[in-house]
C-alpha cells in the first residue's frame, strides 16, 4: 500500500510541475497577444472619444433655411445643425468635425415630393481643387458661411478672430444656389432606394411643374438643434450599418445615389 501511495504522490508531483510549465509557456506565448489587445483598446478608446466633450469644443450653429413656391404659395422650412471642431492627437495631431443635427425636411404639400438639404454635399470638379473650398463642405457650410459674412468688420483674412460664433445675432445672410448642401427627393417616401438628386436649378426635372425658389438663406444662431427627422424617414433607423441601396460598406453596389448615400447625410449626434 506504501508503494502505491509513494507512486500516486510522485505522480501528482510531476502533473504539478506539468503544469506550472504548460501555465508559464502559455504567459510567454500569450502575451504578445494580451498586449496587443490592451494597446488596441486604448488605441479604441482613444479615437472613440474626444480630448475635451464636444459641447466645449469651439464651433457654431448655422441656421439654414429655404422657402420655395409651389403654385403660388409660399412653403419654407429650417433647420439648425451644432458644428464643433474637436482636437485630437492620434495617431497625430488633426482636427475632426463634430456635426450633430438633421437635415433640412421641406414638405411641399400632399401631392409633392417633399425637397430635403442634406447635411453633406459632394465636391464638385470646380471645387476640388480650389483653396480653400467654394461651396458647401463634405461636413459643414465653413466656406459658405465665410463668403456671406465676408463684409462683416472684424472678418481677417476671411476668417473672424472670434470664431463663427460670434455672428450669432447678426441676421440671416442670401445664399444662392452653388452654396446649398446636396438636395433630394423621394419617389418614394418609404422606400429609400428611390433616392433622386434634386438640381437647385431646375427644380421641374424631380419636383414636377409649378416650383421655384423664393429664398435661401444662412445664419448663426443659439438656437435649439433640429431633431426629429426619423418621423418624416422612418426607415432610417433601420439604415445605420448600410446604404440606402441596402448593400453594407465593402459590398459591391451599382454605383447609384443610393449606393452613395448613408443616414449620416440625413442625421448626425456628434460625429
Amino acid at each position: 500500500m506504501l508503494e502505491i501511495a509513494d507512486k500516486s504522490d510522485s505522480e501528482r508531483g510531476f502533473a504539478s510541475v506539468g503544469f506550472f510549465i504548460v501555465a508559464i509557456l502559455t504567459v510567454f506565448v500569450m502575451a504578445p497577444f494580451i498586449i496587443h489587445s490592451l494597446s488596441d483598446v486604448i488605441v479604441i478608446r482613444t479615437l472613440a472619444g474626444p480630448q475635451v466633450p464636444i459641447a466645449n469644443a469651439p464651433g457654431y450653429r448655422y441656421k439654414l433655411t429655404l422657402e420655395v413656391e409651389v403654385d403660388g404659395q409660399i412653403k419654407s422650412a429650417s433647420n439648425v445643425v451644432d458644428v464643433r471642431y474637436v482636437e485630437k492627437s492620434f495617431p497625430e495631431k488633426h482636427t475632426n468635425i463634430a456635426i450633430t443635427g438633421d437635415a433640412l425636411f421641406l414638405d411641399l404639400g400632399p401631392t409633392r415630393r417633399p425637397l430635403i438639404a442634406l447635411l453633406t454635399a459632394q465636391p464638385k470638379p470646380e471645387d476640388r481643387s480650389a483653396s480653400p473650398r467654394n461651396g458647401w463642405g463634405e461636413s459643414d457650410p465653413a466656406s459658405v458661411v465665410g463668403k456671406a459674412f465676408a463684409s462683416e468688420p472684424d472678418f481677417i483674412n476671411g476668417q473672424i478672430k472670434a470664431g463663427f460664433g460670434a455672428l450669432v445675432g447678426r441676421g440671416p445672410r442670401t445664399i444662392t444656389t452653388a452654396d446649398l448642401p446636396d438636395l433630394v427627393t423621394f419617389t418614394d417616401i418609404n422606400d429609400p432606394k428611390t433616392v433622386m438628386a434634386v438640381n437647385p436649378n431646375n427644380f421641374e426635372a424631380s419636383l414636377g411643374e409649378g416650383v421655384k425658389w423664393h429664398s435661401i438663406s444662412i445664419e448663426i444662431v443659439d438656437e435649439i438643434i433640429t431633431q426629429g427627422i426619423e418621423q418624416r424617414l422612418s426607415w432610417l433607423s433601420s439604415y445605420f450599418d448600410r446604404m440606402l441601396d441596402g448593400h453594407r460598406p465593402g459590398q459591391p453596389n451599382n454605383h447609384s445615389l443610393a449606393a452613395n448615400l448613408s443616414t449620416a447625410s440625413f442625421l448626425r449626434r456628434g460625429y
